[in-house]
C-alpha cells in the first residue's frame, strides 16, 4: 500500500485525496487549521510540499513556476483555498509590509518593535543638537551611544521626522 500523499503515513485505503485532506483539517471560523505536520512557522507540511501548496493545487490546478501560495488571512495552518491567492515573493512582501506585518526598517520610528525612542525624543535631539549641545552630553543623557546620537542629529535614521 502507499503512503499517503498528506501525511505520509500507510493506513488509508481507498479514500479520496479530499476526503484525505479533509481527515487532517480542523475548521477554525472561516479558517481550515492544518493538524498534521507543520514547520517551526506553524505552515502545514505534507510529503508533497506544503500543505496550502496542495489545497490552492487540489481546487485551482498547478502553481506556475516562480509563483507561491500566499495567505489572505495571514493565518500560517490555514489551508482554504478561498484565503489563498497566488503571487510572487514580491507580492508576499508587499502584503505584509500592508498589513504591519513587516519587521526592521519597513516600520518607521517607534512603530518599529527594537524602537528605543519615540518621535518626541528625535526631535528633542535635533533641536538641541542644532542649538549647539554636544552629541556627548545628549548621548549621556538619553543612554545611547554617540555615534548613534550623531546618526539621528544628520537625519542618518529616524529620516521620517522633520
Amino acid at each position: 500500500m502507499a503512503a499517503c500523499r498528506i501525511c505520509g503515513r500507510r493506513r488509508h485505503r481507498g479514500e479520496s485525496f479530499a476526503s484525505l485532506f479533509e481527515s487532517h483539517v480542523v475548521r477554525v471560523n472561516d479558517c481550515w487549521e492544518w493538524m498534521a505536520a507543520r514547520t517551526r512557522a506553524g505552515y502545514g507540511t505534507a510529503p508533497e510540499g506544503y500543505a496550502h501548496r496542495l489545497a490552492w493545487e487540489s481546487v485551482n490546478g498547478p502553481i506556475p513556476a516562480g509563483l507561491n501560495a500566499l495567505h489572505h488571512c495571514d493565518n500560517p495552518p490555514c489551508v482554504n483555498p478561498t484565503h489563498l491567492f497566488i503571487g510572487t515573493k514580491a507580492d508576499n512582501s508587499a502584503d505584509m509590509k500592508a498589513k504591519g506585518r513587516a519587521r526592521g526598517r519597513s516600520r518607521p520610528g517607534s512603530l518599529n518593535n527594537y524602537a528605543k525612542l519615540t518621535e518626541a525624543i528625535v526631535a528633542e535631539m535635533r533641536s538641541r543638537r542644532a542649538a549647539g549641545e554636544m552629541v556627548k552630553s545628549l548621548a549621556a543623557e538619553f543612554s545611547l551611544d554617540r555615534h548613534t546620537v550623531s546618526a539621528i542629529t544628520a537625519h542618518k535614521t529616524w529620516r521620517h521626522i522633520a
